[in-house]
């Protein structure tokens, strides 16, 4: 879950996820890079803001090589 105008994502599990990898959350606009992944607390510290608040929604991620 993510509170609009927050950049922290609440996630179940971190499987995959990495610092500097782009993901999507439906009901966000845009990519969100990510800047910090916490292994105990689950949450993903994103590189801006979301558009929206969301819960239990779905995040896909894809890691653009630059």
């Amino acid at each position: 879950s993510i509170t609009s105008g927050t950049m922290a994502l609440t996630v179940t599990d971190t499987t995959g996820l990495a610092v500097g990898k782009q993901i999507t959350i439906v009901g966000v606009t845009g990519y969100k890079k990510i800047n910090a992944v916490d292994l105990v607390t689950k949450v993903i510290t994103l590189d801006s803001t979301a558009s929206h608040t969301v819960s239990n929604s779905v995040a896909g991620f894809v890691y653009f090589q630059r």
